[in-house]
């Protein structure tokens, strides 16, 4: 049978539709929290925009998780770089 886990079929609700995916049992963890982000932050949006069309809706909310992605990887870079920083003092200190 080999290592891989066998991917079953899973139903998420986006949006109000059901889409049905293949899913190992580790993915369907993060599938199913995932679908349950992304119906809650539609949700938000809708209660602050509640005439808008679900495609505004979601075209706000994909812009919104790819800022928050950007500033994210942002801060990662300029932690890291500060990592290798600390480390190269420290490596002067103990030469």
């Amino acid at each position: 049978m080999g290592l891989r886990s066998p991917k079953e079929s899973i139903q998420l609700k986006l949006c109000g539709k059901v889409y049905n995916v293949k899913a190992t049992k580790t993915e369907e963890h993060l599938l199913l929290k995932a679908a349950d982000q992304l119906n809650h932050l539609l949700e938000e949006k809708k209660a602050i925009l509640p005439n808008a069309e679900i495609k505004d809706l979601l075209t706000i909310t994909a812009f919104d998780l790819i800022v928050k992605s950007m500033t994210e990887r942002d801060e990662l870079q300029n932690t890291n770089d500060r990592l290798k920083a600390l480390n190269k003092q420290l490596d002067d200190i103990l030469q």
